[in-house]
C-alpha cells in the first residue's frame, strides 16, 4: 500500500487517491492526509508521492496543500502534454474536530495550483 498511516506518522488514514504521469515519465500519487480521523470535512491535508522508476519505488510524503485545520481535498490532477505543467485542481471548506460531514450547505469552494518541475514545487492554490 503506498499511502498508509504506520508508515507515515501524523496522519489518521489516507483517502481519494489520484495518480498521473508527468511528461518526463515521474508518477505522481496524490491522497488526502487526513490528520484527526477518517471524517470527510476535518483537518485534510492534500499530499503527494513521487516515483522516477515507474512506481517501484517511491518517494517521502510531501505535503502540497496543507489544511491547518480545515480541509483541502479532492486531489485531481491534469497533466498539460505540450507544457508539460501539472495542473491540481481541489476543493476548500472548512474542517470539523468530529467526524460529521461537511454542514449542509457547505461551504465547498474550488481551488486550482500547478506545478512546472514535475511536482517537486507547487504553485500557491488559487480561489477559484
Amino acid at each position: 500500500m503506498l499511502f498508509r498511516a504506520s508508515q507515515d506518522p501524523g496522519y489518521a488514514c489516507f483517502r481519494i487517491p489520484a495518480v498521473v504521469r508527468a511528461k518526463d515519465g515521474t508518477l505522481l500519487a496524490f491522497a488526502e492526509g487526513r490528520v484527526l480521523n477518517g471524517g470527510d470535512a476535518a483537518d485534510i491535508d492534500i499530499v503527494v508521492k513521487r516515483s522516477t522508476d515507474d512506481g517501484r519505488t517511491w518517494g517521502r510524503l510531501r505535503v502540497v496543500n496543507e489544511g491547518a485545520g480545515d480541509t483541502h481535498g479532492n486531489p485531481a490532477p491534469i497533466v498539460d502534454r505540450t507544457t508539460g505543467r501539472i495542473w491540481l485542481a481541489e476543493t476548500y471548506n472548512t474542517g470539523r474536530t468530529d467526524s460529521a460531514s461537511c454542514s449542509v450547505p457547505c461551504d465547498r469552494t474550488p481551488h486550482l495550483q500547478y506545478s512546472d518541475d514535475d511536482g517537486l514545487t507547487w504553485s500557491a492554490p488559487r480561489d477559484l
